[in-house]
């Protein structure tokens, strides 16, 4: 239930509706993919043997196609996918198995957290089909536990475990659970993303760059451009106040993040500056309105996209290989895009939650770096890392609203 923003991620990142992927992926038709989601299917042993098997030659087809796997090798991955070892769907975790590089390898801990999660999601699914508040009760309370398993003790966050746990067990019914659970569901999202954000930072670069929490790279954020007018805090750019342009999308920073390695690994030291457009259009053969649209997110930026750019932005080394490409930013991007809420394409409402992750990615480092997870020296661009404008911006508008001064509503984007 609360794993299902796998579900629409998968959408987004395909460009596609759920039937459409499913009729690529297993070869049963669209139209008998809307009819079982529409009307709820489960599957006998056979029928999912079947389907397992079509999905297996689908799967084979595809990743062949890119290239670099041999039919043994694709075999063995999805046997390997979370989903067909354990003969229930994890969601979750199988999103992280197929978009990390290497297909899941060097990734246990991201994977077995996920995989706990979802199966937490699937037992609270089955109380609320059953209407059994009592085992929904159970589940989210054992979840919580769980949770807290990878916190140390401290008094302020036990005092706040404390009262969630209490707000758990009086609430009423399944719609006051649900209600009550959504804090808990938050800082589950935070813990699945930080492990999969800490171990990709290691293995991506080899264990060769210092750690640092990549995917807050890819938070919706004040545009540098912005200023705050003194008293009222209004949003202002050179003076004025902004029609456009307020906020960094997710998208549009995903793109920095690709144009930067790019240019890092062409000339083999970090750029001074983000990337212009003009030069990420050269860099990845398309147009600038094109990429302009991405930034913007008025043109859906999906997995086919996404690997274009990198396979033309990318320089082969001297065997004529590039590093796979960094998916798991994309997959984080279009999750944390929702953080601007949007009404009729304007910018509504800003969720601003960045130093919560933070706390979660710091445990996690300490966590995963004591069990012999490696990481080097050099220190990624601080181009890309340097927050301090944005960060001194955000404390002055969040200050203006906790104490109550008027905003300039978020209307601009």
């Amino acid at each position: 239930m609360f794993n299902q923003f796998s579900t629409q991620i998968l959408e987004r990142l395909h460009g596609k509706k759920l039937p459409v992927v499913f009729q690529e992926t297993t070869g049963v038709s669209e139209r008998t993919w809307r009819n079982r989601i529409k009307n709820g299917w489960n599957p006998g042993s056979e029928e999912l043997e079947k389907l397992t098997g079509q999905m297996a030659v689908c799967a084979t087809e595809i990743i062949k196609a890119k290239g670099g796997w041999t039919e043994n090798e694709v075999q063995d991955i999805f046997f390997r996918s979370p989903s067909r070892r354990a003969g229930i769907g994890l969601p979750t975790a199988d999103l992280i198995f197929w978009f990390s590089p290497g297909f899941g390898k060097g990734y246990l801990e991201s994977i077995a957290v996920a995989s706990q999660f979802d199966l937490y999601c699937s037992a609270f699914s089955d109380a609320v089909k059953a209407c059994d508040t009592n085992a929904a009760r159970k589940v989210l309370l054992d979840c919580l536990e769980w949770l807290m398993s990878f916190c140390a003790s401290d008094a302020e966050e036990d005092e706040d475990v404390q009262e969630l746990r209490e707000k758990l067990l009086a609430a009423e019914g399944l719609g006051g659970l649900l209600e009550s659970a959504k804090p808990l569901v938050d800082q589950l999202l935070f813990l699945i993303l930080s492990v999969w954000d800490v171990e990709f930072c290691s293995h991506y670069t080899g264990g060769k760059i210092e750690p640092f929490p990549l995917f807050k790279l890819v938070m919706p954020c004040l545009s540098p451009t912005i200023e705050l007018e003194s008293g009222s805090n209004r949003f202002l750019r050179d003076g004025k106040p902004p029609k456009r342009g307020v906020f960094e999308k997710s998208t549009a920073r995903l793109l920095d993040f690709l144009a930067v390695l790019s240019c890092w690994r062409r000339n083999r030291v970090p750029p001074d500056k983000l990337p212009a457009v003009k030069e990420m259009a050269a860099w990845f053969k398309e147009d600038p309105g094109r990429i302009t649209s991405w930034r913007d997110e008025t043109t859906l930026f999906t997995y086919s996209h996404f690997l274009s750019v990198w396979q033309s932005a990318c320089v082969p080394d001297k065997r004529g290989r590039c590093p796979e490409a960094p998916a798991p930013m994309l997959v984080v991007a279009h999750l944390l895009s929702p953080l601007l809420v949007r009404e009729k394409g304007k910018v509504t409402q800003w969720i601003v939650c960045g130093d919560g992750y933070e706390r979660w990615w710091k445990r996690i480092l300490d966590r995963l770096t004591a069990k012999g997870l490696k990481f080097g020296s050099t220190p990624w661009p601080k181009c890309l890392t340097d927050q301090s404008v944005g960060n001194r911006l955000l404390e002055s508008w969040l200050s203006s609203q906790s104490s109550g001064r008027s905003s300039q509503p978020l209307d601009s984007q």
